[in-house]
């Protein structure tokens, strides 16, 4: 028993960091649990009035942590989640539709998404799937007049 907990031990020591939860801070937690369940077809797996804790049904996707703060957001958030999504002008629709609001768009030969804010202000990016398999990271290694890593 104390070699196999030996081994498992040293096997977890040994693989990389995943990130498997994503922390959301926000105002009001009824909207934007509402906001992000339906956005990423994730569900409640607990919650209480200062949180919600989304997970992806499908099991392969980091958890959604939402935390009740006080503050509001003032500034330009430093961490944002980039979504895949099937259709991207149907995709922005529907999240204008439960309340996001449309920052900018980009498509270039190599990516096409658009920035958008939740109903807290917070910015993420849909992006559209076909590019984003068409393209998909590392894409920096088959360019050659890109060599910032």
């Amino acid at each position: 028993m104390a070699q196999q907990q030996t081994a498992a031990s040293a096997a977890r020591r040994s693989r990389p960091p995943v990130i498997v939860d994503v922390g959301l801070d926000v105002n009001d937690l009824a909207t934007m649990k509402a906001f992000w369940e339906e956005t990423l077809g994730y569900h409640e797996a607990r919650g209480k009035d200062s949180y919600s804790y989304l997970v992806d049904p499908s099991g392969h996707g980091p958890h959604l942590f939402l935390q009740v703060v006080p503050e509001r957001r003032t500034e330009k958030n430093r961490l944002h989640l980039d979504i895949v999504v099937a259709s991207l002008p149907e995709a922005v629709a529907a999240a204008e539709a439960r309340g996001a609001t449309r920052v900018t768009e980009f498509k270039t030969p190599i990516t096409w998404f658009v920035v958008l804010e939740d109903p807290e202000g917070n910015q993420f990016c849909l992006v559209d799937e076909p590019y984003w398999e068409e393209t998909r990271p590392p894409y920096w290694e088959i360019r050659s007049d890109d060599h910032s890593h």
